[in-house]
């Protein structure tokens, strides 16, 4: 009679969802530090029972809205009664009873979208459990709750004697170059990216930092974009200006080579023995005055990142 009294009082005193009646299993996620567009990857929950007879114990893991989980018993020590996923929620369940000190170890995985917009995504969810008949208690799941994706990068580039943008002479293969900022001997990443028809091109996957950018195409000069500071889950737009016509051999600098080599395609078109692309410089598919104006503008002008 004595020990129901107390059962009862229990009860009473630390109702449904009280998370404070026993030592607390204090359940902690782990997230990577940073993850990309399409990329899968784990989410663990770690938890250690605080008492005797811990009982139906279950975790509710909300992954970020439109991320999609899956889960298998077998990932998780224990292993797992059971599990659900469902869209970005995960559920896992362990029937016990477990002493007090049993360490749990919960994984799902997660796969972000391909579409997924840049920024940094949170994670809630929550631990329950019994000890016995009494419960259930619920913890919050501490630790890490949120993700970012990597910084993104978008350029902008105008263009000297295209007309307006939109228009398909705006879209440019570049080189894309980081740098150590303040030291152009210090190149860090490189990768190509193509601008669209308003001269706007996107690089993602970048690591986190401070950066001196520089662009290049075949016909034009480089040009450079100081102390630029990229940060995970966030877009960085950047203004490299309006290209330099010219260069028609690519050394990143206008010359007489390169006024050379426009009079020697001088009048030409695509079917010409005499065509030489590298002198369009206006992309209408034709060497003309036009394509000789853009280069004299330039000329004798070098690149920032010439021998770079």
């Amino acid at each position: 009679m004595f020990v129901a009294l107390l059962v009862l009082a229990a009860i009473v005193v630390f109702p449904a969802g009280t998370a404070l009646a026993y030592p607390q299993a204090n359940p902690s996620r782990t997230l990577p530090g940073m993850v990309d567009k399409g990329e899968t990857f784990n989410v663990t929950v770690n938890f250690t029972a605080p008492a005797n007879n811990f009982f139906l114990v279950s975790i509710s893991d909300l992954a970020p809205a439109g991320w999609n989980v899956t889960v298998n018993a077998t990932w998780c020590t224990p292993v797992a009664t059971s599990v659900t996923a469902t869209g970005n929620e995960t559920q896992i369940v362990w029937g016990g009873p477990f002493n007090n000190g049993t360490f749990f170890t919960a994984v799902y995985k997660v796969a972000v979208p391909e579409d997924a917009a840049e920024g940094s995504y949170t994670f809630t969810g929550h631990l329950q459990y019994y000890f016995g008949a009494a419960g259930p208690y619920r913890e919050n799941i501490t630790g890490d709750s949120q993700v970012p994706l990597p910084p993104e990068l978008e350029g902008h580039v105008s263009f000297s004697g295209r007309g307006a943008a939109p228009d398909a002479k705006w879209i440019e293969p570049f080189v894309v170059k980081g740098f150590e900022s303040g030291n152009l001997s210090h190149v860090l990443w490189t990768t190509n990216a193509t601008t669209n028809n308003t001269g706007v091109f996107t690089i993602t996957g970048l690591t986190p930092g401070t950066y001196d950018i520089g662009i290049k195409n075949w016909t034009c000069l480089s040009e450079l974009v100081t102390n630029v500071t990229l940060s995970a889950g966030v877009t960085t737009v950047v203004d490299f200006g309006t290209t330099r016509e010219g260069d028609s051999d690519g050394n990143d600098a206008v010359t007489g080579m390169d006024f050379s080599l426009l009079a020697g395609a001088f009048g030409s078109t695509p079917a010409a023995p005499n065509w030489n692309a590298n002198c369009d410089f206006d992309r209408n598919n034709a060497v003309t005055g036009m394509d000789f104006s853009l280069l004299a503008g330039n000329f004798n002008k070098v690149g920032p990142l010439q021998g770079y």
